[in-house]
């Protein structure tokens, strides 16, 4: 792959977490070591358990992480949007990547090769700061995922689904749902009649609308206050 068709990338790197306030000179570099991939829609970047050879940072589509148990039972635990980094933890694991990765969508991803990113990081302490922050917030939204399964609601796990992916600054507040009903559902805990019947209600009652793949919330006040409702 060209160098300069990947600089192109720069801008979209520097605001993802992991390399915000690295400087640029050192995101040249770092770039030089990556190369970009085209994949299909339903196209496996790597299973569950395989050695991590690599981790990535997806410039566009949609990517579905699931975990399969020893009888063989498939779950859905998350989606990757653009702009996010993802199997990064799969780097210190030992145990390889953590879950399957798919796309949903035709994809574009750039793929960082870990021991180059590994050996890159050892004499920059300000990137492997950013690495170690970037695995904290990992753990700490799996805290606040399994706290949730715990504690909330069908209603209230969708609407912090909604919340958690709605961007407030957006003129018209839209979440884009790439998952299918039964993959969202199993994401959540939920069974997926539960899922499409909390969500027939959201729309009732004026929360939110749309369809074809994106919701759009239209009182967000409203909907963050399900979240502080006691359960029946």
């Amino acid at each position: 792959m060209d160098y300069h068709k990947l600089n192109g990338h720069l801008h979209k790197l520097q605001r993802s977490p992991l390399f915000s306030g690295v400087e640029p000179e050192e995101l040249n570099s770092l770039l030089r070591l990556t190369h970009k991939r085209c994949l299909h829609s339903q196209q496996i970047i790597g299973w569950q358990g395989d050695p991590c050879g690599e981790f990535y940072y997806l410039i566009d589509g949609y990517v579905k992480l699931r975990s399969e148990n020893l009888h063989g039972k498939r779950h859905t635990i998350g989606v990757v949007r653009p702009g996010e980094i993802f199997a990064l933890e799969a780097m210190f694991s030992g145990d390889g990547y953590t879950a399957t990765m798919e796309t949903i969508k035709d994809s574009e991803i750039l793929a960082f090769p870990t021991p180059q990113f590994l050996n890159f990081i050892k004499s920059r302490p300000v990137l492997f700061y950013k690495v170690l922050s970037a695995l904290s917030r990992n753990v700490t939204q799996l805290i606040t995922q399994v706290e949730r399964q715990k504690v909330c609601t069908a209603k209230q796990k969708l609407v912090a689904y909604l919340l958690d992916h709605c961007d407030e600054e957006s003129s018209d507040c839209s979440v884009s749902m790439p998952l299918r009903r039964t993959d969202l559902a199993s994401m959540l805990g939920v069974t997926p009649e539960t899922l499409c019947r909390e969500m027939k209600k959201l729309k009732q009652d004026g929360l939110v609308s749309g369809n074809n793949g994106t919701v759009y919330v239209n009182d967000i006040t409203r909907l963050q206050s399900v979240l502080s409702e006691t359960p029946h």
